[in-house]
């Protein structure tokens, strides 16, 4: 018999290959270097690991994808609906503390939201503030790994990658939504490595969401707060520094970068 795990990332790898044949103008953007990128592909991967986890029960997940998924689309789609005076994260926290709700301040809202929820599910089952505390790690972990996978998406195939030298060691442990990510991931590679998808928020942010359940289900306590420690620092690093710019400036990371683009 086939585990639920299993089953999951069957499924999220059918249903995202099937969703990138897509076909939609309204969802095409301008890439980096000037050619045109269809955002089905966040689309596509966000429906096929929010499926998979459904699917093999994983209600943590599935509740932290959908999240991730629909406050993507929200920033992806809707940008001009609400106020421009707030850039990268911290802008976009500035301008709503200022009154001021963008498109960003929902994105981080949602993926908050379900970041929550997601993260006191998988808490500790001890009692009171063991359990409050517990949960709110979670909560971190899980909002900043949306946040990050979201941060590599300036290049083709660069989010998935990381996607994936997350989602395949969790996976191996029997994770399911690190399953289902893995799944979808690898379904979505070859039309992102091309140039011709790509994750957009809407990908990236379920994607990273349903990372980050992983690995607050999966990592012991030090091991949250070391990766919590580290996502939210890239975070910050961010607002300063060009990732793009580091990767491209390192042999090494410049090689894994650029693997498998035409």
């Amino acid at each position: 018999m086939i585990r639920p795990a299993l089953l999951g990332a069957v499924v999220a790898g059918v249903a995202t290959a099937a969703l990138a044949k897509m076909s939609l103008p309204k969802w095409d953007r301008p890439s980096y270097s000037g050619s045109t990128v269809s955002l089905t592909g966040g689309a596509a991967s966000a429906a096929g690991a929010v499926v998979a986890s459904a699917v093999s029960g994983d209600i943590p997940a599935t509740i932290a994808g959908a999240a991730g998924a629909v406050a993507g689309y929200v920033d992806d789609h809707h940008e001009d609906s609400f106020s421009t005076m707030g850039k990268g994260f911290k802008g976009h926290l500035g301008a709503l503390a200022r009154g001021d709700i963008t498109s960003g301040a929902v994105k981080i809202l949602g993926v908050g939201a379900g970041a929550a929820v997601s993260g006191w599910c998988v808490a500790s089952r001890s009692r009171g503030v063991t359990r409050l505390c517990d949960a709110a790690l979670n909560t971190v972990l899980i909002a900043s790994s949306a946040n990050v996978v979201n941060l590599f998406d300036l290049r083709p195939g660069r989010a998935l990658k990381v996607a994936l030298a997350t989602a395949v060691p969790l996976g191996l442990s029997g994770d399911k939504a690190a399953l289902a990510v893995a799944g979808s991931s690898v379904a979505s590679l070859p039309t992102d490595l091309h140039g011709d998808t790509m994750l957009g928020d809407l990908g990236a942010n379920a994607l990273g969401a349903q990372l980050g359940v992983a690995l607050a289900r999966r990592l012991p306590l030090g091991g949250r707060l070391a990766v919590t420690a580290v996502v939210v620092g890239m975070m910050y690093v961010s607002e300063k520094v060009s990732f793009s710019k580091v990767i491209d400036e390192c042999a090494p990371l410049r090689f894994i970068d650029q693997l498998g683009r035409p």
